[in-house]
């Protein structure tokens, strides 16, 4: 029987694009268990980039001295002292080599291709994001599953000129808040889960990646009254979304990364729509994302019904990991 492969031979396999997919969900599942590892894993790649960042830019190489070198050279150690006797593997070996000076740019090709240019693309996890659906009352509470839209009392429809498409979402009722469950009702908030396991082993491995989501509102009270305040957020979590449905929003605290924007109005403006978005990076632990996007009114005794959402998108956003530093 082989024995197993060491964990940063796997990072190594990874970078390389030799991992099979049973040693990509190991490491995976190492990266969601050890934050110990994860802490170095990440620093490992902000190393390796540094490194890589050198290679491209033989100006700037050409100012690092070899007290820089020996600087660099000393951090990776530090890297193999903290992982308790790990071994490093031959990617890493030849990093350091690369730093003593006895590596070229072969290096680069032995780690596969750079990704020089920042890159964007739509997420298809977001199902229905330009409401153009059956019309019709959406499903109440926190979403049960995946790929449909739920929450508080909203539905679609296809009289409030919609951006593109045929439909747009209109906030109707707030909901009570289960953190306070005998106050006042101000929010009506609309949520979708998003699967991101498909999308983390396809971001080049080089990359930083950022969540990105995009939300227009529109307020079509003609006149100017309560201040209107439509939020566009989003989280990622690390466990199944199944555990958090029935104790959102309790479990907000479990969150491995949040972004969120507020989008204010006070009416007067109704064919204008409002643009918000909300960017984060991707967590390595990240599992499943959740799009959130609401409007809050301005006191209890406010009524809602005038506002409207549409044309809500999820991008990942990859680009080149910029170099860093790293403070002793």
């Amino acid at each position: 029987m082989n024995e197993p492969l060491d964990l940063w031979e796997l990072v190594s396999r990874l970078a390389r694009g030799a991992a099979s997919a049973g040693e990509t969900r190991r490491l995976e599942e190492e990266l969601r268990a050890d934050p110990v590892f994860r802490a170095e894993y990440i620093r490992y790649l902000h190393l390796d980039a540094e490194i890589r960042a050198s290679i491209l830019a033989p100006a700037a190489q050409s100012e690092v001295n070899s007290s820089a070198r020996l600087t660099s050279e000393s951090n990776r150690l530090a890297v193999r002292q903290t992982l308790r006797g790990r071994v490093i593997t031959v990617a890493a070996v030849c990093l350091l080599a690369f730093l003593a000076g006895l590596a070229g740019t072969s290096l680069v090709r032995a780690l596969g291709p750079s990704y020089p240019h920042a890159m964007s693309r739509a997420l298809p996890g977001l199902v229905g994001g330009g409401f153009d659906g059956p019309v019709g009352p959406i499903p109440r509470g926190f979403p049960s599953g995946r790929g449909f839209w739920s929450g508080d009392e909203s539905e679609i429809v296809s009289t409030a000129a919609p951006v593109e498409g045929t439909g747009c979402l209109r906030f109707i009722q707030p909901g009570v808040d289960r953190t306070r469950p005998q106050g006042p009702a101000v929010s009506c908030d609309v949520f979708q889960v998003i699967d991101l396991n498909d999308i983390r082993w396809s971001i080049p491995w080089d990359s930083e990646a950022v969540l990105e989501l995009s939300a227009l509102f529109r307020d079509t009270r003609t006149t100017r009254s309560g201040r209107i305040v439509f939020l566009c957020q989003i989280f990622q979590f690390a466990e199944d979304p199944a555990e958090i449905a029935g104790t959102w929003p309790l479990n907000i605290p479990q969150a491995v990364g949040s972004a969120a924007t507020l989008v204010a109005s006070t009416g007067g403006e109704p064919d204008k729509w409002l643009p918000a978005q909300a960017r984060c990076i991707l967590s390595p632990a990240a599992r499943f994302a959740v799009v959130q996007i609401g409007a809050k009114r301005p006191s209890p005794s406010f009524s809602l019904g005038h506002q409207y959402a549409d044309k809500v998108a999820l991008s990942l956003r990859t680009q080149p990991s910029l170099p860093s530093k790293i403070s002793k």
